[in-house]
């Protein structure tokens, strides 16, 4: 008979049916009942350690604070969370959870001189395949998890290996597996355990205190523990979750890859919070750059405390009820201003330090030339691809509303396509589409040219031809009748079809593990052509269902090969989920995942995606890349890409239909976002999918700027990465010194040569399939450190 080892613990909720502040007068309680557990039992030893709780504490009672640090200096206070919170693993990008381990480590080695060996991250939906490279990279080597549940999810044994993505390996426990998750009767969990391990091969972990709301572990719990231990022939012992680890031998059994759950709510759960999420992301990273920059290239200071505050915001938000769409509908109220937050201020450091680099920018214009047009790209690869830019007439010029062309320092003129401007008054601003190439975190300037060319006339049709593709609308429908890819040389007659079915599961679908039937179609309400010049044809399409309506904007690029799609739903329905069916004929399915991706099999379940999926064979495939899309399930050819789903908020009733009572929906009112469709031939890497995808979600910048001298040139890229699959995630300041970090992830199956360009340095280097890799680079010379940037 094995051992088992009993975990004193919380498992806390921040938010969920309550807001953090209701949380937090909780676990100042819970705090505050452990620490007496402590005086009152020498062997009570608790295992807590959210830093964003921690952080709340010390402002709210420096004087706990105080006694926690002491607890934690003798080891009766477990550090088990290297985390900043215990979040949803898979809708945020993998430099959040990257930054997880950034934050959560520097918070706990500076406040207690102590790292987190343990990633305790018990409630969140699933855990993605790269969660033991990031561990192993930030100082943690053991994970603890509850879901997937073992009815979801089958091990043979509780304690195992698991192996991650690039073949990384931590040691991992799953609760649950003998004893229950949590029980209140402790002794009889302990009796359940022992009932159901005669033939276990490694020790039990059991937890014990009160569950979400807050709760230590309570006296009679201590003393059931204490009276076990002296009945039982086998040792029964409170223990920190380290302890239980380092008391173990290798584990006898390995998981390999990612683990998912049918309770799949919170992958496509409030569409709002996870595209506030990404936004917030890219918003941060971007202003990351930018200020490192101007540091760089006109002394500016480094902003760190203002980024690593918006990092907080964005981490908090990542917690698994939060982002998996689980809270009531108050949680989200504070959420929305906090991501919002997090992006105004990102956005001002970056907006103040891109007019200060602009300034140091020679124009291409001189006077009397009109405007010049900057375009800023913060991906590290170049892009080549659209721009929308706008411009003002009055009162700087007189009225203008015929056409415009853009022109480079060398004399190339760029055609543009003279769209709808922003605002409503004739002849006072001009917004333009156009294609240029724009060096990889840089810029290139471009001067205004009146064309004085009149206007194109707008006539209706319903079918477009492009460089690469022909689409044909059916006039009944407003649907893609057929559209044929010269890239595939293929038709396809169910690329995008919108298709709404039955959703009767509770907010995290605990209640079904799938879709119901199929309900009525959409209808046609309104078919026109709402822009068509030297650029792109634009047909817009509104459709409509019960008292639902769908406006689609398909755009088509003359010289492109690929459909970008906007759309905005105007949403009133209740328990009804609308999907983007499609059948392209292809059966395998690669989804983008953090920091990977991952080739899945088939499910009526939903599961989570990142930026872009792949629908493929051996020779050919569609991308479908999205800036709003975070769930999809697939069977055979059919992929049918989650928009929104309604459920009641915080809903966990077995039968989760209306009792008459007026609960909150989700996702009611207006909701947007864009899907590309790209048709190739070869493999989604050769033919760039992740990259595009980090185009459409991150798009150039622009800014309208009067003619100026500058020292720096009209057209200059800072920092690059070449090599197959490979990406940046960020480029910051280190936290600790003046250095510079960049952090590089590669989505290659072989190693890979690598070229890294960061201002004047240069360096050529190996990455390993799936590796994530942070290096420094200080004094010309780049090596490789830890996530924690502190080795």
């Amino acid at each position: 008979m094995k051992n088992i080892y009993m975990i004193g613990n919380t498992h806390y909720d921040p938010v969920w049916t309550w807001t953090w502040d209701e949380g937090l007068t909780s676990i100042h309680s819970t705090f505050r009942s452990a620490l007496d557990r402590m005086n009152e039992s020498p062997d009570f030893i608790y295992s807590f350690s959210n830093p964003q709780i921690f952080e709340w504490i010390k402002k709210i009672d420096p004087q706990m604070f105080s006694e926690i640090s002491k607890r934690i200096e003798e080891g009766r206070w477990d550090l088990n969370e290297g985390w900043w919170v215990q979040p949803d693993t898979f809708s945020a990008s993998g430099e959040s959870y990257a930054r997880q381990s950034l934050y959560g480590q520097k918070y706990l080695k500076q406040n207690f001189n102590k790292y987190s060996k343990c990633l305790f991250n018990i409630d969140s939906f699933g855990h993605n395949s790269q969660t033991p490279q990031i561990l192993e990279k930030s100082r943690m080597k053991y994970y603890c998890f509850y879901r997937p549940e073992k009815w979801f999810f089958e091990l043979k044994n509780p304690y195992f290996t698991w192996k991650g993505k690039d073949g990384t390996k931590v040691r991992a426990f799953r609760f649950g597996h003998y004893g229950d998750f949590f029980a209140r009767d402790v002794g009889a969990n302990i009796e359940r355990a022992e009932a159901k391990m005669q033939d276990a091969v490694s020790d039990e972990m059991i937890i014990y205190g009160v569950s979400n709301h807050g709760g230590a572990p309570t006296k009679q719990a201590i003393e059931e523990i204490k009276m076990m231990s002296e009945k039982k022939p086998y040792t029964v012992k409170c223990s920190s979750v380290e302890g239980y680890f380092e008391a173990q031998d290798e584990a006898p059994i390995t998981h390999e890859g990612e683990m998912l759950t049918k309770n799949f709510g919170p992958y496509v759960n409030d569409r709002k919070t996870k595209t506030l999420n990404r936004v917030g992301e890219y918003s941060v990273l971007n202003a990351e750059k930018l200020n490192l920059i101007t540091k760089q290239v006109l002394g500016h200071e480094y902003d760190a405390e203002k980024f690593e505050n918006c990092w907080k915001d964005l981490l908090f938000n990542t917690f698994h009820d939060i982002l998996g769409g689980a809270s009531s509908v108050d949680v989200y109220r504070d959420a929305y201003r906090q991501y919002k937050r997090a992006i105004a201020n990102s956005e001002e450091s970056l907006r103040l330090n891109l007019i200060s680099l602009v300034k140091n920018i020679k124009t291409v214009g001189v006077n009397p030339d009109p405007w010049n047009i900057f375009v800023f790209n913060f991906n590290e690869t170049d892009y080549d691809g659209y721009v929308e830019a706008e411009m003002q007439w009055q009162h700087e010029f007189p009225k203008y509303q015929k056409g415009v062309a853009l022109q480079d320092e060398d004399g190339n003129l760029y055609e543009c396509g003279v769209i709808l401007e922003c605002s409503s008054i004739p002849g006072f601003r001009s917004r333009v589409v156009f294609k240029a190439k724009i060096p990889a975190v840089g810029y290139k300037v471009f001067k205004v040219v009146k064309t004085e060319k009149e206007l194109p006339k707008l006539t209706n049709f319903n079918v477009v031809k492009t460089k690469g593709l022909t689409c044909e609308f059916d006039a009944k429908t407003g649907l893609i009748k057929n559209l044929y890819s010269a890239v595939t040389n293929k038709n396809y007659t169910n690329i995008f079809t919108p298709k709404c079915f039955k959703d009767m599961a509770d907010s995290e679908c605990f209640n079904f593990t799938e879709y119901g039937e199929m309900l009525e179609d959409f209808t046609l309400n309104e078919f026109k052509v709402v822009e068509d010049n030297e650029i792109r044809k634009v047909i817009k399409v509104t459709y409509k269902f019960r008292t639902s309506f769908l406006t689609v904007y398909y755009r088509f690029y003359n010289e492109a090969d690929h459909l970008e799609i906007d759309y905005s739903i105007n949403w009133h329905e209740e328990h009804v989920v609308l999907k983007f069916m499609t059948n392209a004929g292809y059966s395998t399915v690669s989804a983008s995942s953090p920091f990977a991706y991952e080739n899945r099999v088939d499910s009526v379940t939903d599961m989570p995606m990142g930026e872009w999926i792949c629908l493929h064979n051996n020779t050919e495939g569609i991308g479908y890349i999205a800036n709003s899309i975070f769930g999809y399930n697939k069977t055979g050819c059919d992929l049918g890409l989650t928009i929104l789903r309604a459920p009641i908020y915080a809903d966990m009733r077995d039968d989760s239909e209306n009792d008459g009572r007026d609960y909150p929906i989700m996702e009611q009112g207006v909701t947007s976002g864009k899907l590309s469709i790209i048709p190739y031939v070869g493999n989604f890497i050769e033919n760039e999918i992740p990259k595009k995808a980090r185009e459409l979600n991150n798009p150039p910048f622009t800014v309208c700027e009067p003619n100026h001298n500058g020292k720096l040139p009209s057209t200059y890229g800072f920092i690059s990465v070449k090599g197959a699959g490979v990406q940046i995630a960020a480029v910051k300041k280190c936290e600790f010194n003046n250095d510079v970090i960049v952090r590089l992830n590669s989505l290659s199956t072989n190693e890979e040569a690598v070229n890294l360009k960061v201002f004047d340095n240069e360096f050529n280097f190996t990455i390993k399939p799936f590796e994530i890799k942070t290096v420094k680079i200080a004094n010309g010379k780049l090596e490789e450190v830890l996530i924690t940037e502190d080795n």
